[in-house]
């Protein structure tokens, strides 16, 4: 989907609860495992917490027992240290989003990971868009906002060369309908992406105009 890591800005959509962010946890957990550092700014859910999916999801755990307080722990630790032998762990960063964060500071944090990991690319994944425009300090219309994010991540990722995905919320409409508009404050973003990926329970391709 990212073109083999190559340099590009992806917009990933769906409709709440689909699995965004489960799927760019498996994206970035799949790059951690090949070698890849990645950084994974959030401003959904805690970093533990996406810790957690990543190691059940990858060991086959049901991560939702040790969020509610009664999962085995043994099993946890086991795989826990699973992974950290196996060294996919140590390449993965997630960082809290705050009203605070700004894209020169998410450029910095990935610069000093990329040159920890003495790699010349790596994943950057922002989850959500929307979400981290509307904890800056801004006196803007919220879409200039999400807009010159955009924008700038886009930047990001060709100074860079490292691939970013966007998780980008979706405007109201039919739940299974999968095109550009359906992007929240779609207007420049649809043209900065080099892909959009939209998940929908739609059977078959999307229309000619879409792709």
């Amino acid at each position: 989907l990212l073109g083999g890591l190559q340099p590009g800005l992806h917009f990933l959509s769906a409709q709440p609860g689909a699995g965004k962010t489960t799927l760019a946890l498996q994206i970035g957990r799949k790059c951690a495992e090949s070698k890849f550092p990645v950084v994974y700014l959030t401003y959904e859910q805690t970093p533990a917490i996406l810790g957690l999916k990543m190691i059940c999801s990858r060991y086959g755990l049901h991560s939702k027992p040790y969020m509610d307080g009664y999962g085995d722990l043994s099993s946890l630790e086991s795989k826990i240290n699973e992974a950290k032998h196996n060294g996919w762990t140590e390449k993965v960063h997630i960082v809290q989003g705050s009203a605070k964060a700004t894209v020169p500071y998410l450029k910095a944090i990935v610069l000093a990971v990329l040159e920890k990991h003495n790699a010349d690319k790596g994943l950057i994944v922002v989850d959500y868009l929307q979400r981290w425009a509307r904890e800056l300090p801004s006196q803007r219309e919220f879409r200039f906002d999400v807009s010159s994010l955009s924008s700038e991540l886009r930047n990001v990722s060709e100074s860079l060369k490292s691939p970013v995905i966007a998780i980008s919320s979706q405007n109201r409409g039919n739940k299974e309908e999968a095109n550009m508009n359906r992007l929240r404050e779609s207007g420049d973003l649809e043209y900065d992406g080099d892909s959009i990926m939209f998940l929908t329970g739609q059977a078959g391709p999307l229309s000619v105009e879409d792709r």
